[in-house]
């Protein structure tokens, strides 16, 4: 959004009347996922400071709106439609279902019917904040593409693949959620498919609803990063009362296309020719973690999408986009271990430069949760933290730890060994078998990825590619974030494509250096064969146990 220097209070307060609707539409927005907590009106007060002087800043809002081109507008329309009915259900979920304890009585806090109404018209009444935020988000995502040229050279046969990649995705994901509610749909909304939640992110809303429990320290801004992409199918889905399959379905297709699209955006970076992307996105569809990911719909697709956005501006020549580093973190804080990518600047030789840098990212995105309503992230902090070391396998041993690992590192190409496993609950679920010894296959992966790591060291990409499997190993294996459950399957797709890249680079280089022209895709056809010929079968056993047991 272009800003005005305001040169004079006469002169904001000119654009604030003009812009006043900006402000108040906010309010509205935010106050649909508040309710009667300190904290949350506290936040409420906060949230109101940025659009007020944002609205005193910009000239006009309907003139900005009025001068994007169409199809910016249209997208910007459709987010802003399952944004606002998101907040309105999360609304009504608030005000006419929530009891209060009033001398020992429960009662909600407003009729039913009543509580519709309100809601009904406050998602009116803040469409227009919404609106003009997405018509700014996708103006400026759209202008990252077309300046950067991520498009510009793809061969007409390149696209087909593409294409067909697209529909088999499509068509597979589609028969899966039409035979069995197991990955979006089921009462059991945990631990049913591994550990994953996907039945409850889909049920609860959690792509749209900025407060959901689920978007905490660990994804404080997810909903914020999340909403302009699955919003638009949220938002069809609720209008045209799509069934539930149809609705999950739609909202599982984005995220599909959101993985593809940071795989592509992979290939770009490794500046790779037609033939070679044509590789890379096979070999990629191919994997367990992709083929896994196309089902289950997990938050780690959203966070892989931002955090590849980040470092293919970062490497394209340009300044790193802030707002992708926002949805970096925002999506999976962890991500901000990619601060260095926002400065120009060395750590070494510009030690204090750097170091002002680094605050400065950590204050803007400190100051993007509260704006962004999420004080009671700030406010739990010490028991949220208390909370997820339970996570970290204290109970676990190292040596445990270890065989866990690299069993992880295999698993992100071929389906890791699996079965059905009755629990103490009564219901049966589709798990992880414990891991016994060390996985050769991973172990192999791992030393592979290292060696192409050092001798692509002056490559960026390969260079953030080998900081993520060491990050990979910090915290899968050293802290053993997700061993308690034995569930690391899950972090394939957040991790596992540092390992993807390695390694297609490494078989890249190989063919440079003995000069054989087709080594790169006869290696791919071949890698892409022995995984699917492992991963098919597996992934048949799965789909067939959830169509059994919890059949549409």
């Amino acid at each position: 959004m272009s800003l005005l220097a305001v040169k004079n209070k006469s002169e904001a307060i000119s654009n604030l009347k003009r812009n006043w609707y900006f402000p108040v539409s906010a309010f509205v927005f935010f106050f649909l996922e508040a309710d009667l907590s300190p904290v949350s009106l506290v936040s409420l007060f906060i949230t109101m400071l940025f659009p007020i002087v944002i609205a005193t800043q910009v000239e006009s809002m309907q003139r900005y709106v009025r001068t994007r081109r169409n199809s910016v507008c249209v997208l910007g329309a459709l987010s802003s439609l399952g944004v606002c009915l998101g907040a309105g259900e999360r609304n009504y979920l608030i005000w006419g279902t929530t009891e209060l304890l009033t001398e020992g009585i429960e009662k909600p806090v407003l009729s039913s019917n009543l509580a519709l109404c309100l809601s009904a018209v406050a998602v009116l009444l803040s469409a227009a904040f919404v609106y003009i935020c997405l018509v700014w988000f996708w103006d400026k995502l759209t202008e990252i593409f077309r300046e950067t040229g991520a498009f510009k050279d793809l061969k007409p046969y390149e696209i087909v693949v593409y294409a067909l990649i697209v529909l088999a995705t499509l068509l597979f994901v589609g028969y899966c959620f039409m035979q069995s509610q197991a990955f979006y749909g089921t009462d059991l909304k945990y631990d049913l498919i591994y550990t994953s939640d996907s039945p409850s992110f889909l049920t609860e809303n959690v792509y749209v609803t900025r407060t959901h429990p689920e978007n905490d320290l660990r994804q404080p801004l997810f909903a914020v990063f999340a909403a302009p992409f699955v919003g638009i199918a949220y938002g069809i889905a609720q209008v045209l009362f799509l069934p539930q399959s149809v609705s999950a379905m739609l909202q599982n297709f984005v995220q599909v296309l959101m993985m593809l699209m940071a795989n592509y955006l992979l290939a770009r970076m490794l500046r790779l020719t037609a033939l070679k992307r044509i590789c890379f996105m096979a070999l990629f569809s191919c994997t367990y973690t992709y083929l896994l990911f196309s089902l289950m719909m997990e938050q780690y697709i959203v966070g892989y999408f931002w955090l590849v956005l980040l470092m293919y501006t970062a490497c394209e020549g340009k300044d790193a986009w802030r707002p992708a580093f926002y949805g970096t973190c925002g999506t999976l804080l962890t991500g901000a271990v990619l601060a260095p990518l926002m400065s120009h600047r060395s750590p070494l030789r510009e030690f204090k430069k750097w170091f002002w840098d680094m605050v400065r990212c950590a204050v803007e995105f400190a100051a993007l949760i509260l704006i962004c309503g999420r004080l009671d992230i700030v406010t739990n902090l010490y028991h949220k933290v208390a909370q997820l070391t339970s996570f970290t396998g204290e109970e676990v041993t190292f040596s445990q730890k270890i065989y866990q690992y690299f069993s992880f590192v295999a698993g992100c190409f071929r389906a890791p060994s699996a079965g059905v496993t009755p629990n103490a609950e009564g219901y049966t679920s589709w798990q992880l078998e414990t891991v016994t010894g060390l996985s050769v296959a991973g172990i192999v992966i791992l030393v592979l990825a290292v060696v192409s790591g050092i001798l692509s060291r002056k490559n960026k990409v390969c260079l953030i590619a080998t900081g993520w499997v060491c990050m990979s190993v910090v915290m899968l294996m050293v802290l053993g974030w997700g061993t308690a459950e034995n569930g690391l399957v899950l972090y394939s797709l957040y991790f596992g494509w540092a390992f993807v890249v390695l390694l297609f680079n490494l078989a890249d280089m190989l063919q440079t250096k003995l000069g054989v022209s087709f080594l790169l895709p006869s290696v791919t056809a071949v890698a892409c064969g022995f995984m699917l010929a492992v991963n098919i079968p597996s992934l048949a056993e799965m789909i067939n146990y959830a169509i059994e047991c919890y059949p549409v």
